[in-house]
């Protein structure tokens, strides 16, 4: 992709590669596809459960053991910043609004049945960000020479998710800002992590629980996308554990498998929900947790798909055999491998090193079907 040059004068200079700008190109392009609508089915979309989330008792009682408050009750002290007129913060419509921490508490236990004084303070004074600490990432006593925006995750103190600035005794806000920090935290919540790595170990054990039923609706997403296609489907196969007799190799199981006889044809799916990467580092990490450093390195997804596609090379007749599905036609076989994902990044497009995947938004799955996958050579 690129590296830097050091001349004889010690001057660094940066350079990339020459297709770095047409594969980016190529990567806006299809972003630019899918915010179009082309070829997504909306209904198809596998999305966190927000409502179901905001009565939760689980999370609501880990929220409350590691932070001193319940995750609702922090939206709805966002609400009243959101509308400083109407909870009687404000005499009118400003850019800006300010006010004493203690009266915003005050605004926030009227505005709402159920909040104590001290949960309120205890919303205000997380709210608030803490100068010293913009340069700071936790775990680390000294400051970085500039904001690091490199390590968005460990960023506790940004902006976007603390709206309240002090200045003096007093603090400032602006309306629209915070609404969009209650956004921030109700999707991030919903989607399975938090906006930032808070060192909340209940509320961690919750959030993962989230992801994890996000990546199992992902896998009964693509079984019953794949199912209007063709009856032979199925979802979360282990051969391995499923059929102990036959003394297969353990490599985990196929998300989801199908299967076409008229045209000799499998079609096996890693379904597979990665957080969003924020900045460039979270890139990186993303990459290598995606594919490693080459398809064998073990730290990566990507050597489990290998493994899987090996398998399915070596052991096809008899996995029909024990699946019951029908013999083949007499056609050359076609094995056509697939990562479905919520969403499309970089690595997707342009993968580090070269792939026989597709990789592909659950959303789009059932117009790749129709159209790409029989389109393409075999």
């Amino acid at each position: 992709m690129g590296g830097v040059d050091i001349d004889d004068q010690f001057v660094p200079e940066v350079f990339y590669s020459e297709t770095c700008q047409e594969r980016g190109e190529e990567y806006a392009y299809e972003l630019a596809r899918i915010r179009l609508g082309e070829g997504i089915k909306n209904a198809d979309a596998v999305e966190g459960a927000a409502a179901e989330l905001l009565v939760s008792e689980e999370l609501q009682k880990a929220v409350w053991t590691d932070a001193g408050f319940e995750l609702q009750k922090l939206l709805q002290a966002l609400t009243v910043l959101t509308q400083p007129l109407r909870h009687g913060l404000a005499d009118g419509l400003a850019l800006f609004y300010l006010r004493e921490p203690d009266r915003i508490a005050h605004a926030i236990v009227q505005g709402f049945e159920g909040i104590t004084p001290a949960e309120a303070a205890a919303i205000v004074s997380f709210l608030t960000l803490s100068g010293p600490d913009i340069r700071r990432l936790p775990g680390k006593a000294i400051d970085e020479t500039d904001v690091p925006f490199w390590e968005h995750s460990k960023r506790l103190h940004r902006y976007a998710i603390r709206p309240l600035v002090p200045v003096g005794k007093q603090v400032v806000w602006g309306a629209e800002h915070a609404s969009r920090s209650q956004l921030i935290w109700l999707s991030a919540v919903r989607d399975g992590v938090l906006p930032a790595d808070f060192r909340w170990p209940n509320v961690q054990a919750v959030v993962k629980s989230i992801k994890k039923s996000i990546e199992d609706a992902l896998e009964d997403r693509a079984v019953e996308i794949l199912k209007r296609h063709t009856p032979y489907v199925e979802g979360g196969v282990d051969f391995f554990r499923r059929f102990r007799k036959e003394g297969f190799a353990d490599v985990g199981d196929y998300d989801v498998l199908a299967y076409w006889p008229a045209t000799n044809t499998v079609l096996y799916a890693e379904c597979k929900y990665n957080q969003t990467a924020h900045s460039i580092k979270d890139s990186r990490r993303l990459r290598d947790r995606m594919f490693g450093m080459t398809d064998e390195d073990r730290d990566g997804q990507y050597s489990r798909i290998r493994d899987r596609r090996e398998f399915l090379a070596k052991n096809r007749d008899r996995m029909f055999e024990l699946l019951r599905w029908p013999k083949p036609a007499q056609v050359p076989p076609r094995d056509v491998e697939v990562y479905v994902s919520r969403e499309l990044n970089y690595w997707m497009v342009h993968p580090p090193y070269e792939v026989p995947t597709k990789f592909i938004r659950v959303d789009a799955l059932d117009t790749w079907v129709n159209s790409g996958m029989r389109a393409e050579k075999r």
